[in-house]
């Protein structure tokens, strides 16, 4: 698959999840209360220059700007999905691995993990555990 910059409604969808959900994040050195408008946009700001770091080091693209916008909410599985794709379109530079966006993404991605239906934590799968009642 080809590397793409995600689209500003991609962000804003984590963030405006996030936002609701689990408003504190924080990177390596800073904390961030996404509930607080200039917050939000840094954060937002943070995710978009790694994606676009990403797509520079790739194929030398231009850097794309970020506009913040809050939007409705998605299910938390589709905030999974957003979160790894995000992750996939901005590891292609030097240093994701230990960059405040790939921080702030990570824990946005395990809150979401943590609100899907049917997610009970870490428990040892077992036969005991989901055998049906015969």
């Amino acid at each position: 698959m080809s590397a793409f910059h995600v689209s500003n409604d991609h962000i804003n969808y984590l963030l405006s999840w996030a936002r609701r959900n689990n408003p504190i994040v924080r990177s390596h050195d800073r904390r961030f209360d996404i509930s607080q408008s200039e917050h939000y946009w840094r954060v937002g700001v943070i995710l978009r220059e790694a994606n676009s770091a990403s797509m520079e080091a790739r194929y030398g693209d231009e850097p794309v700007m970020y506009e913040a916008q809050n939007l409705p909410a998605l299910p938390a599985i589709n905030i999974v999905a957003g979160c790894d794709c995000l992750a996939y379109q901005s590891c292609e530079y030097d240093g994701w691995e230990k960059s405040d966006a790939k921080c702030i993404l990570d824990q946005i991605r395990d809150a979401a993990i943590r609100s899907v239906p049917g997610y009970e934590g870490h428990w040892e799968l077992n036969r005991e555990r989901f055998e049906v009642a015969a």
